[in-house]
């Protein structure tokens, strides 16, 4: 390994312990009170170090936010696995692992759902792309729904994946939360399940 390879080693764990120190910081004080200084300090780098890193402290919640939505996205994805081939057991699956998902993120902070629904900009960014991906997965969801008939209708699969995601707005941040955990997944199931039915015609 020449020392250009250790460089960007080194700068990669400086960037990771950057940002778990902010993690650590935002699951305690949340995004307002928690400073650039405070994240410098709790990293153990000099502010300018950090500030080489990351330019402002909405980059760091930014890419927090998107580590946070791509937590969210996998489980949807091992869901999907899950379902042995099956687009419809599938779909269930999936929309329920996403409302658990973001459960998760809530019970491991006070202030985690700020990464999700803030009115930082680099949050709303990472939501917006977050977003994207997640219609893009369930355009492929449903086109195998329909490449092996059992979901049907004239709609086109990325019509249907924007229909889904608007369904499931309410069983998003900030909304969900102000649900029971079980009560919200049980809520998911059955809302896939109804949106199946009429998938199925």
């Amino acid at each position: 390994m020449n020392v250009l390879d250790y460089s960007s080693l080194f700068m990669l764990d400086r960037r990771a312990q950057i940002l778990e120190a902010a993690r650590k910081l935002l699951r305690h004080y949340g995004a307002q009170k928690t400073t650039m200084a405070d994240i410098a300090r709790e990293s153990d780098v000099a502010v300018g170090t950090l500030y080489l890193e990351f330019p402002s402290k909405e980059n760091i919640l930014e890419e927090l936010s998107r580590q946070q939505h791509e937590e969210v996205l996998s489980r949807m994805r091992s869901a999907k696995q899950r379902a042995s081939g099956s687009p419809s057991r599938a779909f269930v699956l999936v929309m329920t692992a996403r409302t658990e998902a973001f459960f998760k993120v809530k019970q491991a902070s006070q202030h985690g759902c700020e990464l999700f629904h803030c009115k930082v900009e680099g949050v709303r960014t990472a939501g917006a792309s977050f977003r994207e991906e997640e219609r893009a997965f369930l355009e492929v969801l449903v086109g195998e729904g329909k490449a092996a008939s059992e979901f049907k209708g004239s709609l086109d699969a990325g019509r249907v994946s924007e229909l889904v995601q608007r369904s499931f707005a309410s069983l998003s941040p900030p909304w969900v939360f102000e649900l029971e955990e079980r009560r919200a997944t049980s809520i998911a199931e059955a809302l896939a399940e109804l949106l199946l039915s009429g998938l199925g015609r």
